[in-house]
This record gives structure tokens, sequence and C-alpha cells, in this order.
């Protein structure tokens, strides 16, 4: 319950110990903490931070991990003085079980995490971040691995040392081979929307979904915003499991991966703008609206070509490189081409089939819509 006002001053270490470490319900306002081991940890309760700085930490900025035996910390960052940047490791860590919503002031004036030495945002446990921006972290702008829900809103990750996002478990309430999967936004594992969205100009790829060392499944949406100018992909899809494996949580999350994008913009990226290995991808709902695909309005141009338009494209703008995650005896189990369309075109059906002309075969849908 104690309010700490720091009056704009200064708590400064000697590059050891914790900056503050509030108990439960406590509020820290008005300041800056740096040159500690660690900015602040919070370990118990709910907190509130507002227009603190942690700046030139020694090791994390901020860290939100449970104590032993304590209930699921949880900590508010917010105000338009608030910012983490310059600490050596990574700027936030978010420890499974714990939980943190950052919020900046608007689109126009965004809560900084910027020059991280490590990652800029770790995210094992829950997160929200609204109107924050990531950039300059030696590694990855936003790591997420876990098994709890993160929403990203008018949020970018720019000029990062790694991808700008990267994504190796955020497995929602998804199973990502379920023929009758039927899934509101907030049953996604990791959902990204707003126009002022962006992941742009990061050394590695721009947003990287699964990989082959990822412990759990990713279901992830997207829904607007803009991906450009990235050293790798623009967009890279791939999933450690194997094709047709049980995905989702009848199998305990194997390691799997899908994904609906929309409205993303996604240019000048130095490869291929969007590549995607072995995954899913998760037919589209609005409200009580079923779209029935899960690759819509996406405008991809201009993709491993370098500046002007006279350059040779070094690679394609889109990039198949493997089968769907889709098991191939579901859709080959249909018989004629009415059977294979009911399971390709069924707007709740995850399928992936299509009649070649003779067979019904995987593939995958980039159809914007089901009558084109």
């Amino acid at each position: 319950g104690v309010t700490l006002d720091l009056n704009g001053l200064i708590i400064r270490g000697s590059g050891s110990g914790i900056g503050i470490k509030p108990g439960a319900g406590a509020s820290v306002r008005n300041g800056t903490v740096q040159r500690f081991g660690t900015g602040a940890l919070v370990d118990r309760g709910s907190v509130v931070l507002t227009d603190v700085a942690f700046d030139s930490n020694f090791g994390v900025g901020l860290e939100i991990s449970p104590a032993p035996g304590e209930t699921a910390p949880a900590v508010v960052l917010n105000g338009s003085l608030a910012s983490v940047s310059n600490n050596a490791l990574s700027g936030v860590v978010i420890a499974s079980g714990a939980g943190l919503e950052m919020t900046g002031a608007s689109a126009e004036s965004k809560l900084p995490i910027q020059r991280n030495g490590a990652v800029g945002i770790e995210a094992r446990g829950r997160l929200k971040v609204t109107n924050v921006s990531v950039g300059e972290s030696s590694n990855q702008g936003l790591l997420v691995d876990g098994n709890s829900p993160v929403e990203v809103v008018d949020s970018e990750f720019n000029d990062n040392g790694g991808d700008g996002i990267h994504i190796r478990g955020a497995p929602g309430a998804s199973n990502l081979d379920d023929t009758t999967l039927d899934m509101d936004t907030e049953d996604y594992g990791f959902v990204m929307t707003g126009v002022t969205s962006s992941v742009s100009g990061n050394e590695g790829h721009g947003i990287h979904l699964g990989d082959s060392a990822q412990t759990t499944d990713v279901s992830a949406f997207f829904d607007l915003g803009i991906v450009e100018g990235n050293s790798g992909r623009g967009v890279l899809m791939e999933q450690k499991a194997a094709p047709g494996v049980d995905c989702g949580a009848s199998a305990g999350y194997p390691g799997c991966t899908g994904a609906t994008m929309h409205g993303l913009i996604i240019r000048d990226n130095a490869s291929s703008g969007v590549e995607l290995r072995t995954s899913y991808l998760i037919p589209r709902k609005i409200g009580n609206l079923r779209y029935g695909l899960g690759f819509t309005s996406n405008k991809i141009f201009h993709n491993a070509i370098g500046p002007g338009c006279s350059a040779a494209q070094t690679q394609p703008q889109v990039r198949v490189v493997g089968p769907p995650g889709q098991n191939p005896a579901v859709c080959s189990a249909a018989a004629d081409e009415a059977a294979c369309d009911s399971l390709g075109n069924d707007p709740l059906a995850n399928q992936h089939c299509y009649w070649s002309g003779s067979s019904c075969i995987v593939v995958w849908d980039l159809r914007g819509a089901v009558d084109c």
C-alpha cells in the first residue's frame, strides 16, 4: 500500500543489487532508477509504476518474477516519462506466472524500450503493450516463449539486432489441426493489431513464428501494421513438429505453429516478403463473421530487390519451403472434387485441401477470398 514519489530524483547504485523491490500493492512514481544490478524486481502482488525510467542498469532494467510461494505478480508501467533503456542485459523480463501491462502516452508518443544489451522484452508470462516502441536492442525486440497470452497494440519493434518479433511459444486455446476450429481473437496466444504497429529495420527477420527448438505451440493473429526494411524475411513461419502431428491441447502443444494474417503491408525486406515452412494458416473470424481463410488482404511487394526499381529480384515475394502442417491423409480421403471442396472451402475448416483434377491434395491456401 505504500506510494514512493521520487519527485523527479534519481536512485543511483554502484553496479550491483536491486534498485527498487516494491511490495504488494505499492506504487512508485516520478523518477529514475539507474546503475544497479537490476533496476527493479517485482516478485509479489500488484504494483503500479508511473513515470519511472529504468536506465543504464548493469543487468535487467525491470524484472517481474514470482518469489517461491507467492501469487503471480502483476505490474502496470505507464506515464509519459516512463522508459526502460540502456540496460546491459534485457530491458524487461517477465517470468512464467507473472504479468505486465505497458502503456505509452499516445500513438505519437510511445513508451520507449531502447538500446538494451540483450532482448528488448522477454515475455514468458502475460504481456500487453500499447503505444510502446522497442528499438536498438542487441538481439530480438520482443521474444515470446511461454504459455501465457501476449497482446501488442499500436506498437513498434524497429532497428533491433535480431528479429523484430520472435514467437517461440504462445499456444492460446487452439488445436491447430481441429477441423471444427472456431477461434475468436482472444483465443490466440499472440495478437498484434493497430494501424501504427510496425516491425522495421531489424537485423534478423521482421516477424519470426516458431523455430526448430520451440517447446510449445504458437497461434498468432495479425491485423494491420507494416513489416518493412528488415535484413531477413519480412515474415518467416515454421514449426518444430513434423507435418501431420496431433497439434494443440489434445497433444500437449507439441511444437506446431499457426497464424492468421490480415492487412499486413510487407515490403522492402532484404529476403522474401513471406516464407512459409511447415505450419498452418488459421481461418479468420471477426465477431460472428467467419471469413474462412487465414491469409487475407496482405500487400507484399518490393522485397529482395534493394533500392529503386531496376535492381534484380533475388528471392520470391512469397516463398513456400515445405508442406502445410496438415496431415495429407485428411485431404486424400476425399474421393471426388465435391468432397475435397467441402474440406477446402468450409469456413470453419482448417484443412488446406485442393482438388488437383484427379485427387485431393494438401496445399497452402493463399487466396484472398474463397471465390478468388
